[in-house]
Formats: structure tokens, C-alpha cells, sequence
């Protein structure tokens, strides 16, 4: 675990948050195509039955969230995305059509899918369904 935690997912900082988005869900798409995202998937399915493994597994992914969410904020700040939304959320909702085809459907995943799921996201966020909950 130590080792995947340690394969960083470049992020872009191109001033347009829907660029930044785009090219980290194409970077997802990679890592999850090399050795460090197969390690990723078997980590998954071990912590199903594996509470310590569970454990490790909130931990790596809320720093990978908080991490990739700093594009997030980058994007509120410069006013492209309303000042409520919650960048972690953003973040999840870019992240979950890759996930499920990855370990629910077993379809492939390419840069248009990528693309796609950063739109989504993006959209979402500018509709006001992914803003902070007080």
C-alpha cells in the first residue's frame, strides 16, 4: 500500500479548472492502466474482507481526494465553479464512472470516457448538486 500511496498522479495547472479536470481523469485512466493500479484493485478487493486493509484504503483515498481537490479550488478561486462547491465531492464525482467501469463493469477506459467524466463532474458542480452541506 505504501507503494501505490507513493505514485502520485501528476496534476495540471493550465488556469481553466475543466482542462485541469480533463487531464486528471486521463491521468487516473493511465495509472490505472500500470502496475500501481492493478495493485490498487487487489488492495479493493482485500478490503472487503480485510478490516485493517479498509482501513488503509479511507486513508489513501481521502489523501488522493484532498490532494486532487486543490484544482477544485484553484477553479472557485478564478470564479469558474460557484463559491459552495465542495471540491472533494467534485473529486468523487469525477473519480466514480471510472471506478465503476473498473471494478463493477470491466469495460475499458480511454481518454474520451475520461473526458466525459470530467464533464459530468464539472457540470454538477456548476448545478449546484455538489456544493459543501452545512
Amino acid at each position: 500500500m505504501r507503494e501505490v500511496a507513493g505514485a502520485a498522479i501528476p496534476l495540471a495547472d493550465s488556469g481553466s479548472v475543466d482542462e485541469d479536470l480533463r487531464v486528471l481523469a486521463i491521468e487516473i485512466v493511465k495509472f490505472f492502466s500500470g502496475t500501481s493500479g492493478a495493485m490498487v484493485l487487489a488492495l479493493v478487493a482485500e478490503s472487503v474482507h480485510n478490516p485493517d486493509t479498509a482501513a488503509g484504503m479511507r486513508e489513501f483515498w481521502a489523501e488522493r481526494n484532498e490532494r486532487a481537490a486543490i484544482a477544485v479550488r484553484r477553479g472557485i478561486d478564478r470564479g469558474e465553479l460557484p463559491s459552495e462547491v465542495d471540491p472533494v465531492e467534485v473529486i468523487r464525482a469525477l473519480g466514480a464512472p471510472l471506478y465503476y467501469r473498473m471494478l463493477v463493469t470491466h469495460e475499458p477506459l480511454d481518454d474520451v470516457v475520461a473526458a466525459r467524466a470530467a464533464a459530468a463532474a464539472l457540470a454538477a458542480a456548476r448545478a449546484g448538486t455538489l456544493s459543501r452541506s452545512d
